[in-house]
């Protein structure tokens, strides 16, 4: 009788190398893979910076120790823009809103508002404030638009604005706001008046003290 013995080992020997030589190759292309994926993911992300990437806000930009120091928040109608350094103190923040316009605020390190424009249809308006003191320049589409106020607290100390006809006009006020000094030109005439209180205000008796120009 033929001994198959030696065939059998040769078989089991040839299938048990087959099988331990699979392993390490399904474990190979696994790796070459995944190393294909990553490559592809590299060069996708070095080609959106390249060309420019798009974020979907909101979203939060922190420095190396977590701090704030960007933030975009968007929305339907309002969509705002804050950079600053909650640590050291001072932002700016841009707001954007369908009934507002637009409006910049410049704060301080202690959260105050120091300066601030608004934008929108037909009206502009800068402030800056230190103190109880503040200064508004305002434009609007309008013939006496154009205004510039100083306050001390909420009271006007002074303003200039556009007169009647193109003229400049300026207010000077007492404490209380009243005016006691007003500069200006006479209305259809191109002659300078400077009018002084206090009987130049409503109801007060008396003629005006007055310096009028002449041609």
């Amino acid at each position: 009788m033929r001994d198959l013995t030696s065939p059998i080992a040769v078989v089991l020997g040839l299938m048990v190398v087959t099988a331990a030589g699979v392993a390490p190759n399904a474990e190979l292309s696994e790796a070459y893979s995944a190393i294909a994926r990553l490559e592809a993911r590299i060069a996708k992300l070095e080609g959106a910076r390249l060309q420019g990437q798009t974020v979907r806000a909101p979203f939060l930009v922190v420095d190396r120790d977590g701090s704030p120091i960007l933030s975009v928040m968007g929305g339907d109608s309002t969509r705002r823009l804050w950079f600053g350094d909650e640590d050291r103190g001072g932002s700016v923040e841009l707001t954007m809103s369908s009934d507002r316009g637009g409006v910049v605020s410049v704060r301080d390190a202690t959260n105050s508002v120091r300066a601030a424009m608004i934008a929108s249809k037909n009206f502009g308006q800068f402030r800056a404030l230190a103190g109880s003191h503040s200064a508004y320049l305002t434009a609007e589409d309008k013939e006496q638009g154009a205004v510039l106020s100083l306050f001390s607290g909420d009271t006007p100390s002074a303003r200039i604005r556009a007169g009647l006809e193109g003229h400049g006009a300026l207010f000077l006020t007492d404490k209380s706001g009243s005016p006691l000094v007003r500069a200006g030109m006479l209305k259809g005439a191109d002659v300078g008046v400077v009018w002084t209180g206090p009987r130049t205000r409503a109801g007060s008796m008396g003629p005006p003290s007055l310096i009028q120009g002449a041609k």
